[in-house]
């Protein structure tokens, strides 16, 4: 069993808004994930929720999307009204101990993945370029890793930009 599936099988998954869900392997489904590591203050984390909404409506029939939150420092209630304040059906995988972390090497929220099928990493990174660098934004957003990852990988193409380096907020 690889590590990946180990950690996905200790950490705690629930569904937008609400405090209690049963547990359960988001790896055993043999789909193809979105993984985004939020934070509910993390400004970028607000300005992409319009991002995940589209990507939940046009890819949640055909690729899991969730929010993972980690560490300690975000009661269910902020993760849940952070959620409800943007309207947001996402679901979420709490990380209280950095295992996820870890084992992804993520350091930034929001920091994206596209994990495929067999658990290997096909994306790491940006959604897209709006940000050159922290406190730059771009008029016109040119590059969309993250859609352009999940559409090669569903037409079965390659995916050209398998990693950008992630702007936004440090996961501490």
């Amino acid at each position: 069993m690889s590590t990946l599936i180990k950690i996905f099988i200790l950490v705690s998954i629930f569904h937008s808004c609400s405090m209690i869900e049963e547990q359960w392997n988001v790896l055993k489904d043999n789909k193809a994930k979105v993984l985004v590591f939020i934070a509910p203050d993390c400004p970028l984390c607000k300005n992409y929720t319009r991002d995940l909404k589209e990507m939940i409506n046009d890819y949640g029939d055909s690729i899991d999307i969730y929010g993972v939150v980690p560490g300690k420092f975000y009661t269910n209630h902020e993760v849940d009204s952070f959620l409800n304040h943007y309207d947001l059906s996402l679901d979420v995988i709490y990380d209280p101990n950095f295992k996820l972390v870890r084992e992804l090497r993520a350091t930034i929220t929001p920091e994206a993945y596209l994990i495929d099928e067999n658990n290997n990493i096909r994306y790491q990174g940006l959604f897209d370029n709006w940000l050159g660098e922290l406190g730059r934004r771009r008029q016109v957003i040119t590059e969309f890793y993250l859609k352009d990852a999940v559409d090669s990988y569903l037409k079965g193409e390659e995916i050209m930009i398998k990693k950008t380096k992630a702007i936004g907020c440090f996961i501490e």
